[in-house]
């Protein structure tokens, strides 16, 4: 919240100290303070959704998807829009879910906010079954290559969820994988990478 905050009061501070005389740049100022303030909305209805995830009790897993269904879902998300995908064969067990759209969303802010440590490089989604579970593991190589198939792997860590402008986002992910069993992990040494493991059952 700090620095859209610290964008809102500079150009305002700005503008009622009478720096900003000309048209184009009092417009451009209040441009920018819109912008800013709307990041202040969207960082508040994030923290509405994450004190609704916190206060709410743990639900029942009573939906089973594909494992098949969430990747499809994945693949056509816009914001993972150009990553190349390496998929083996899927189970035919299911995922336990009360909220598939909320499931595949939180996977999805997990992988981009991965993808967003290096941006320039090229990405890759790999999904396979590993251990009675579904393994998506998300990141750009070398750092692809180098995170373990399960959080207890080689160079594994949790998934750091303070991020610069992405904590609540990720947050919201993590208590949505905790409804569900998830497992998230990083490697230590590349964080832009991600590991997710989804209990699967048997249908």
């Amino acid at each position: 919240i700090r620095t859209p905050l610290a964008v809102s009061q500079g150009y305002l501070k700005l503008y009622v100290d009478g720096r900003l005389t000309a048209p184009d740049d009092q417009r451009r100022a209040f441009q920018q303070t819109r912008e800013a303030l709307g990041v202040i909305a969207g960082l508040c209805a994030e923290m509405s959704n994450v004190s609704a995830l916190a206060d709410a009790e743990a639900p029942r897993l009573l939906e089973r998807i594909a494992p098949a269904h969430l990747a499809n879902e994945l693949k056509a998300a816009a914001d993972l829009a150009g990553v190349t995908w390496s998929e083996a064969q899927l189970p035919t067990a299911r995922i336990a879910t009360n909220a598939p759209a909320d499931l595949i969303r939180a996977a999805a802010v997990a992988i981009r906010v991965a993808f967003d440590e290096e941006k320039n490089a090229p990405h890759v989604i790999d999904v396979r079954a590993h251990d009675d579970a579904l393994v998506i593991r998300a990141g750009a190589t070398p750092g692809l290559d180098a995170l373990p198939l399960a959080p207890d792997g080689p160079g594994a860590v949790p998934v750091n969820v303070v991020r610069g402008g992405k904590g609540l986002s990720l947050i919201w992910a993590t208590f949505v994988f905790g409804q569900h069993g998830i497992q998230a992990w990083s490697h230590r040494d590349h964080k832009g990478s991600v590991g997710l493991r989804i209990p699967l059952v048997n249908i």
